[in-house]
């Protein structure tokens, strides 16, 4: 009762914080649309260049408010089973990501049929597919992704050959707005938490490690194959 108490907490207050964040935020849009309307950025191309930066800084605004909401979300539980062919779910989520062609990305996965919980477990999948290769640090790159049933739970894995995680970083990607490296750009440090919080709520286990000796790292994360009571019990 505790956890689900401090997670509809956490949810009401995100949503009253984002509200009250999103209103003024729109004003500065709108301000700034009338500047540009109002002025020739042809003839001042350094005032052209200043209030492009700023309307960057208010998508970015507006992205870390969505995180947010996003984050919140997550610690709601979802026990509506459907009926999944993983090998197929692999293959969207491959499909959704849109990987450059540059990239090979191989799906390791029997064509089985099982009765899980579809929509945090897609959330979950794509985000470390994402994640792999928005970091790579090469032009090419090897992703492989695969599923294996082990006993009560199926055991997904997302390989990449990038740049890997230093170890004093491991545990720290998974916490709120964390990346790998302070100097990290592109990155909200919100997809690595999220996903976390959704395997939890659902009973699942999500974690990492390094390929060594090999490059790059592998996400696990174990998804049971039955919903828990207590997963239910989570529900806020």
């Amino acid at each position: 009762m505790a956890l689900k108490e401090t997670n509809k907490n956490l949810e009401e207050f995100t949503y009253v914080a984002s509200h009250d964040l999103r209103s003024p935020l729109r004003g500065i849009s709108d301000l700034l649309t009338w500047i540009q309307e109002d002025i020739d950025l042809d003839a001042n191309p350094e005032v052209a260049t200043n209030l492009n930066r700023i309307a960057i800084r208010i998508d970015k605004m507006e992205q870390l408010i969505a995180n947010l909401l996003t984050y919140a979300r997550a610690g709601r539980a979802s026990t509506a089973l459907e009926e999944v062919d993983v090998r197929h779910l692999i293959d969207e989520v491959i499909d959704f990501v849109d990987a450059p062609t540059s990239f090979k990305i191989e799906c390791i996965a029997e064509s089985v049929t099982l009765s899980l919980v579809l929509t945090p477990l897609e959330t979950i999948l794509r985000n470390l597919l994402s994640n792999a290769i928005k970091h790579h640090d090469k032009e090419q790159g090897n992703i492989h992704v695969s599923c294996e049933l082990e006993g009560n739970f199926c055991i997904f894995k997302v390989k990449d050959d990038g740049p890997g995680i230093a170890p004093s970083a491991m545990k720290r990607i998974f916490n709120l707005f964390q990346t790998a490296t302070a100097s990290e750009r592109g990155g909200t440090g919100i997809g690595l938490s999220v996903s976390r919080r959704l395997a939890e709520v659902h009973g699942a286990n999500l974690s990492v490690t390094s390929n060594e000796p090999d490059e790059g790292v592998t996400f696990e994360l174990r998804w049971p194959r039955f919903v828990r009571k207590d997963t239910h019990d989570l529900k806020a």
